[in-house]
Protein backbone atom coordinates (compact mmCIF):
# COMPACT_ATOMS: atom_id res chain seq x y z
CA UNK A 1 0.00 0.00 0.00
CA UNK A 2 1.57 3.29 -1.13
CA UNK A 3 -1.16 5.74 -0.11
CA UNK A 4 -0.32 8.18 2.64
CA UNK A 5 -2.53 8.32 5.71
CA UNK A 6 -3.11 11.54 7.65
CA UNK A 7 -3.87 11.09 11.33
CA UNK A 8 -5.37 14.05 13.20
CA UNK A 9 -6.12 14.15 16.93
CA UNK A 10 -8.04 17.01 18.54
CA UNK A 11 -8.25 17.64 22.27
CA UNK A 12 -10.94 19.87 23.77
CA UNK A 13 -11.96 21.17 27.16
CA UNK A 14 -15.09 19.02 26.90
CA UNK A 15 -17.67 17.71 24.47
CA UNK A 16 -20.09 20.64 24.43
CA UNK A 17 -19.55 22.28 21.03
CA UNK A 18 -21.34 25.47 22.13
CA UNK A 19 -19.21 26.02 25.25
CA UNK A 20 -15.99 24.01 25.05
CA UNK A 21 -12.92 24.84 22.99
CA UNK A 22 -9.98 23.21 21.25
CA UNK A 23 -6.77 23.01 23.25
CA UNK A 24 -4.58 20.81 21.06
CA UNK A 25 -4.38 19.60 17.47
CA UNK A 26 -1.84 16.92 16.59
CA UNK A 27 -1.20 15.62 13.07
CA UNK A 28 1.08 12.94 11.69
CA UNK A 29 1.42 11.35 8.23
CA UNK A 30 2.18 7.63 7.80
CA UNK A 31 2.34 5.11 5.02
CA UNK A 32 0.04 2.12 4.75
CA UNK A 33 2.19 0.17 7.22
CA UNK A 34 1.87 2.99 9.77
CA UNK A 35 5.47 4.13 9.41
CA UNK A 36 5.63 7.83 10.23
CA UNK A 37 6.87 10.10 7.48
CA UNK A 38 8.21 12.55 10.07
CA UNK A 39 7.60 13.70 13.64
CA UNK A 40 4.36 15.44 12.68
CA UNK A 41 3.10 18.65 14.25
CA UNK A 42 1.49 19.40 17.58
CA UNK A 43 -0.26 22.75 18.07
CA UNK A 44 -1.27 23.88 21.56
CA UNK A 45 -4.16 26.37 21.59
CA UNK A 46 -4.89 28.42 24.68
CA UNK A 47 -8.69 28.38 25.11
CA UNK A 48 -10.89 31.07 26.70
CA UNK A 49 -10.74 31.15 30.48
CA UNK A 50 -14.44 30.30 30.64
CA UNK A 51 -13.85 27.03 28.77
CA UNK A 52 -11.11 26.07 31.24
CA UNK A 53 -13.28 27.00 34.23
CA UNK A 54 -16.13 24.73 33.07
CA UNK A 55 -13.91 21.76 32.19
CA UNK A 56 -15.47 18.50 33.49
CA UNK A 57 -13.39 16.78 36.22
CA UNK A 58 -12.61 13.72 34.09
CA UNK A 59 -11.30 15.92 31.26
CA UNK A 60 -9.30 18.08 33.68
CA UNK A 61 -7.69 14.99 35.20
CA UNK A 62 -6.82 13.63 31.75
CA UNK A 63 -5.28 16.89 30.53
CA UNK A 64 -3.44 17.36 33.84
CA UNK A 65 -1.97 13.87 33.67
CA UNK A 66 -0.83 14.40 30.08
CA UNK A 67 0.79 17.72 30.97
CA UNK A 68 -1.38 19.62 28.51
CA UNK A 69 -2.81 22.07 31.07
CA UNK A 70 0.66 22.85 32.36
CA UNK A 71 1.89 23.44 28.82
CA UNK A 72 -1.01 25.80 28.16
CA UNK A 73 -0.02 27.89 31.15
CA UNK A 74 3.73 27.84 30.61
CA UNK A 75 4.27 27.89 26.82
CA UNK A 76 7.40 30.09 26.71
CA UNK A 77 6.37 31.58 23.37
CA UNK A 78 3.34 33.30 24.91
CA UNK A 79 3.93 33.29 28.68
CA UNK A 80 5.01 36.95 28.92
CA UNK A 81 4.19 40.13 26.98
CA UNK A 82 7.74 40.27 25.61
CA UNK A 83 7.61 36.63 24.47
CA UNK A 84 4.23 37.24 22.85
CA UNK A 85 5.71 40.18 20.95
CA UNK A 86 8.73 38.19 19.82
CA UNK A 87 6.52 35.34 18.60
CA UNK A 88 3.75 37.59 17.29
CA UNK A 89 3.99 36.22 13.73
CA UNK A 90 3.65 32.64 14.91
CA UNK A 91 0.93 33.61 17.37
CA UNK A 92 -1.01 35.41 14.67
CA UNK A 93 -0.75 32.38 12.40
CA UNK A 94 -2.06 30.09 15.14
CA UNK A 95 -4.93 32.45 15.87
CA UNK A 96 -5.77 32.72 12.18
CA UNK A 97 -5.98 28.94 11.99
CA UNK A 98 -8.29 28.80 14.99
CA UNK A 99 -10.52 31.65 13.82
CA UNK A 100 -10.81 30.01 10.40
CA UNK A 101 -12.67 27.09 12.01
CA UNK A 102 -15.84 29.15 12.54
CA UNK A 103 -17.82 31.87 10.84
CA UNK A 104 -17.92 35.41 12.23
CA UNK A 105 -21.46 34.81 13.48
CA UNK A 106 -20.34 31.67 15.32
CA UNK A 107 -17.39 33.46 16.92
CA UNK A 108 -19.65 36.29 18.07
CA UNK A 109 -21.82 33.73 19.82
CA UNK A 110 -18.81 31.90 21.27
CA UNK A 111 -17.14 35.06 22.61
CA UNK A 112 -20.31 36.78 23.80
CA UNK A 113 -20.09 35.30 27.30
CA UNK A 114 -16.38 35.70 28.04
CA UNK A 115 -14.86 38.26 30.37
CA UNK A 116 -12.72 40.85 28.62
CA UNK A 117 -12.94 43.23 25.71
CA UNK A 118 -13.14 42.03 22.10
CA UNK A 119 -14.63 43.34 18.91
CA UNK A 120 -14.62 42.28 15.26
CA UNK A 121 -13.50 44.61 12.47
CA UNK A 122 -16.82 45.53 10.89
CA UNK A 123 -18.10 47.05 7.68
CA UNK A 124 -20.47 50.00 7.79
CA UNK A 125 -23.50 47.82 7.06
CA UNK A 126 -22.64 45.58 10.03
CA UNK A 127 -23.40 48.39 12.48
CA UNK A 128 -27.15 48.37 11.92
CA UNK A 129 -27.67 45.24 14.03
CA UNK A 130 -24.60 45.51 16.28
CA UNK A 131 -25.79 44.86 19.88
CA UNK A 132 -23.81 47.80 21.31
CA UNK A 133 -25.03 50.21 18.63
CA UNK A 134 -28.63 49.17 19.25
CA UNK A 135 -28.34 49.22 23.06
CA UNK A 136 -26.76 52.69 23.13
CA UNK A 137 -29.02 54.24 20.51
CA UNK A 138 -26.15 55.26 18.26
CA UNK A 139 -28.46 55.09 15.24
CA UNK A 140 -31.72 57.02 15.44
CA UNK A 141 -34.87 56.86 13.35
CA UNK A 142 -35.80 59.99 11.41
CA UNK A 143 -39.09 60.56 9.56
CA UNK A 144 -38.88 62.36 6.23
CA UNK A 145 -41.44 64.83 4.88
CA UNK A 146 -43.16 62.07 2.91
CA UNK A 147 -43.48 59.86 5.98
CA UNK A 148 -40.65 57.46 5.14
CA UNK A 149 -38.38 56.47 8.03
CA UNK A 150 -34.59 56.23 7.75
CA UNK A 151 -31.67 56.07 10.16
CA UNK A 152 -28.93 58.59 10.92
CA UNK A 153 -25.97 58.53 13.28
CA UNK A 154 -26.92 60.13 16.60
CA UNK A 155 -24.71 62.43 18.64
CA UNK A 156 -22.52 60.07 20.74
CA UNK A 157 -22.69 62.43 23.73
CA UNK A 158 -25.50 61.37 26.08
CA UNK A 159 -26.76 62.83 29.33
CA UNK A 160 -28.28 60.52 31.97
CA UNK A 161 -27.74 57.63 29.49
CA UNK A 162 -30.62 58.89 27.35
CA UNK A 163 -30.05 58.62 23.56
CA UNK A 164 -30.44 61.83 21.59
CA UNK A 165 -33.65 62.34 19.62
CA UNK A 166 -33.05 63.04 15.95
CA UNK A 167 -35.20 65.20 13.69
CA UNK A 168 -34.94 65.64 9.94
CA UNK A 169 -33.29 68.66 8.34
CA UNK A 170 -35.75 71.21 6.93
CA UNK A 171 -36.59 71.22 3.23
CA UNK A 172 -35.11 74.05 1.16
CA UNK A 173 -37.06 77.21 2.06
CA UNK A 174 -39.40 75.31 4.42
CA UNK A 175 -39.10 77.85 7.25
CA UNK A 176 -38.51 81.00 5.21
CA UNK A 177 -42.01 82.41 5.80
CA UNK A 178 -41.81 81.77 9.56
CA UNK A 179 -38.42 83.46 9.84
CA UNK A 180 -39.59 86.51 7.89
CA UNK A 181 -42.78 86.81 9.97
CA UNK A 182 -40.68 86.76 13.14
CA UNK A 183 -38.54 89.49 11.56
CA UNK A 184 -41.65 91.68 11.10
CA UNK A 185 -42.58 91.00 7.45
CA UNK A 186 -46.30 90.83 6.70
CA UNK A 187 -47.90 88.40 4.24
CA UNK A 188 -48.10 90.96 1.42
CA UNK A 189 -44.41 91.77 1.60
CA UNK A 190 -43.45 88.08 1.80
CA UNK A 191 -45.58 87.38 -1.28
CA UNK A 192 -43.87 90.23 -3.14
CA UNK A 193 -40.46 88.77 -2.36
CA UNK A 194 -41.58 85.39 -3.75
CA UNK A 195 -42.89 87.04 -6.95
CA UNK A 196 -39.52 88.74 -7.38
CA UNK A 197 -37.84 85.32 -6.86
CA UNK A 198 -35.91 86.79 -3.94
CA UNK A 199 -37.03 83.91 -1.70
CA UNK A 200 -38.56 80.48 -2.16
Amino acid sequence: MTDRLVWIDCEMTGLDLTRDALVEIACIVTDGDLNAADDGIDVIIKPPAEALDHMPPVVREMHTASGLLNELATDPRFSTPQAMFEHRVEGTRLLDEVFATKTLAEWKQTLSGIKGVWSPVQQGTDLYDDPQVVANGYLGDVTAVGGNTFQLVANPVQFDEVPNQLVRAPELGEHTDDVLRQAGYDEERILALKIDNAIL
